[in-house]
């Protein structure tokens, strides 16, 4: 009784006779009650009687509808799209279609069931069918390098365990239930053409966030308060001020805002709570708020190529971090008079001032 297959067909083109050709299918595992091997060339073509290619090597109908597949790996072909009866697939395991040219995926593609991870990265993919968000269960996705605008209204809904990374695309919004997602690893919105965030972001759950490289211009009201467990890289957009709810920020790991826009800090900013790392170089920050130096940083502190003039004069009550603190690059002149106070524990500070 045949219940478990493994084939993966990798970094070949397929071509009009598929099983002539697929000496690229290393191996199909063939198990029973009583015995498991790794089934021959003759077996292999026993059994995908139904891999049907079309058109020139280039779009293909599968037809593993009879088995269980624990692992499906097409990556590295030439796929252009994929028929209906794809969406008719049970993996117990991962479907892997990355590096190929599928442009768009059919409206049966919700259908499909997969318990492992789904990996359509390196595509053409411009739009996701609306029942794409009926998947359910999948370990991790990643739709990063292909060329989505948008996202279906009800993308939330889709059942992620791990991770997401939607990086390098060409997004330019995100769908209100995009908040509800939860997972247990990171999301990456990295490399898009976001400005803005809706307000219902802020109920994600997610380990680690990452919305680097985009255009964000302001973040929620309430993005203090999101759940995000370890770190936030939001480097390398176009903010030009924080919420006050920041100040509510609490992290395992790091806080990156580097090279925005950033003019001044809220007054509240001194209350987050980092473990790791704070990264503010590279914005336009003038001043730094009086409490900053009771704030609650774990390792370094970088404030390096800002427009900083003066230091806050309570600047001997730093609270010890372990590791550095950049000033490097600004444009103070002078120090407050506690300035040789500073905590032994604090390891260095290097270029405090730039004449």
């Amino acid at each position: 009784m045949t219940s478990i297959f493994d084939i993966p067909l990798i970094r070949k083109n397929i071509n009009k006779n598929p099983l002539k050709n697929i000496k690229y299918v290393n191996k199909v595992f063939y198990e029973d009650f009583n015995e498991s091997r790794i089934l021959k060339k003759k077996d292999v073509d026993n059994t995908l009687k139904n891999i049907i290619s079309i058109n020139d090597s280039i779009e293909i109908t599968y037809c593993f509808l009879d088995f269980n597949l624990r692992y499906l790996d097409l990556s590295n072909n030439n796929i252009t799209y994929l028929p209906d009866i794809f969406g008719n697939l049970n993996i117990n395991g991962d479907l892997n279609l990355c590096c190929n040219k599928i442009e768009f995926l059919p409206e049966t593609f919700g259908n499909i069931q997969i318990g492992g991870y789904l990996d359509l990265s390196y595509n053409k993919i411009r739009n996701l069918p609306q029942s794409f968000c009926n998947i359910k269960c999948l370990e991790s996705l990643y739709l990063s390098f292909n060329k989505l605008k948008t996202l279906p209204k009800d993308f939330g809904k889709i059942k992620i365990i791990r991770n997401l990374n939607i990086s390098c695309n060409k997004l330019i919004s995100l769908p209100k239930s995009f908040g509800n997602l939860k997972l247990l690893g990171a999301l990456s919105l990295e490399h898009n053409l976001l400005r803005l965030l809706p307000q219902t972001f802020i109920n994600i759950k997610v380990m680690s966030l990452y919305l680097s490289y985009n255009k964000l211009i302001c973040l929620p009201k309430k993005f203090g308060i999101i759940k995000v467990e370890i770190n936030i890289w939001l480097s390398d957009n176009n903010l030009i001020f924080l919420p006050k709810s920041i100040g509510k920020l609490k992290l395992r790991g790091s806080f990156y805002v580097k090279n925005n826009n950033l003019i001044n800090l809220p007054n509240t900013f001194p209350n987050i709570q980092i473990s790791g790392s704070l990264n503010l170089s590279s914005n336009k920050i003038t001043s730094l708020p009086k409490r900053f130096p009771f704030i609650k940083i774990g390792r370094n502190i970088d404030l390096a190529n800002n427009l900083i003039k003066k230091l806050p004069n309570d600047i001997d009550k730093l609270i010890k971090i372990n590791g550095y603190f950049f000033l490097n690059n600004n444009l103070l002149r002078k120090l407050p008079k506690n300035f040789n106070k500073i905590p032994k524990d604090l390891n260095n500070v290097f270029g405090i001032i730039n004449f």
